[in-house]
């Protein structure tokens, strides 16, 4: 009976014991189908413009038709490229193009000074020729002007010309050495000289001009200028280079306006140098045309 009675026990012991561990061995599992359940995370506080960017990043992408806003440490593409100078620059760039942006024209880089020096033939119109009896001569002048804008052109001119005389007179003269302006000695003997016709001028012209880019180390540019040229000495005949010479005046009015076409072409890959072909053209006054070659240096 004892026996039986501590079986008993043991047996009541036992069913508790596993009882209790299936409660616990079920509540694991139920905890387990629970925590695989996805829960939603409490909404953490946004800012006002962290919830704006969600709103227009969620409209953006279900409708297309909103853009995300742009944060602060973002920056927009300028519309307008400004070249840097720097990355203009040949040194170390060997014989590697240049960026379209720094070859010319260049945008908002073409105003400035250019000089020239420049030489040619003049002629005067057939009926100041007979009345002068001159004829054509060379000429030479230099020339400084301004550009603005790649398109607007100003320019100052300071030249002289002497044309062929076809009327001359001769006079005997000495040749002379002179010591800062003081005649030191001078010739026994003298010499017959031949007269010419000569003057000297300043003009003042402006004018348009429109560039082309036939090749990347060379740009043409054609335009077209108008002036009025003025004498500063008046034109007359005498022996150049004599002191004490006489000279005659010359019955013509070289002083006029005029209009000048004329055609650039830049040489070099930045285009400092040019060669500027021009032909002045008289509306007014004796003279008719002077055509000019020259080299100009500074603005392309």
């Amino acid at each position: 009976m004892w026996k039986s009675r501590r079986d008993l026990v043991a047996v009541v012991v036992v069913l508790i014991t596993c009882t209790a561990r299936g409660g616990r061995a079920q509540g694991s599992v139920l905890d387990g189908e629970e925590g695989s359940e996805p829960r939603a995370e409490p909404a953490q506080p946004q800012s006002e413009s962290g919830q704006r960017r969600a709103f227009f990043g969620v409209a953006s992408s279900e409708w297309g038709s909103y853009a995300s806003p742009t944060t602060p440490s973002e920056s927009r593409p300028s519309e307008t490229a400004i070249v840097d100078e720097a990355s203009c620059s040949l040194e170390g760039r060997g014989r590697a193009p240049l960026p379209e942006e720094c070859r010319t024209p260049r945008m908002g880089t073409l105003s400035g000074v250019f000089i020239a020096l420049d030489f040619g033939l003049v002629t005067m119109k057939e009926r100041a020729r007979a009345r002068a009896q001159v004829g054509a001569g060379p000429i030479a002048e230099v020339r400084i002007g301004m550009a603005f804008w790649d398109q607007l052109i100003f320019g100052l001119e300071f030249g002289g010309y002497s044309l062929h005389d076809r009327d001359p007179f001769f006079q005997n003269v000495v040749t002379c050495r002179t010591v800062e302006g003081v005649v030191t000695s001078c010739d026994d003997a003298s010499h017959p000289a031949r007269s010419r016709v000569s003057g000297t001028f300043l003009s003042f012209d402006s004018g348009y001009q429109k560039r082309f880019r036939p090749s990347e180390t060379t740009s043409l540019s054609i335009g077209a200028w108008g002036g009025y040229l003025a004498m500063i000495a008046r034109l007359s005949r005498g022996i150049g280079g004599c002191v004490n010479c006489g000279d005659l005046s010359v019955d013509a009015a070289p002083s006029g306006f005029y209009l000048a076409p004329f055609l650039r072409m830049t040489v070099g890959r930045e285009g400092r140098f040019a060669l500027a072909l021009r032909s002045r053209w008289f509306v007014t006054g004796d003279l008719a045309q002077m055509s000019t070659l020259g080299l100009e240096y500074g603005l392309p």
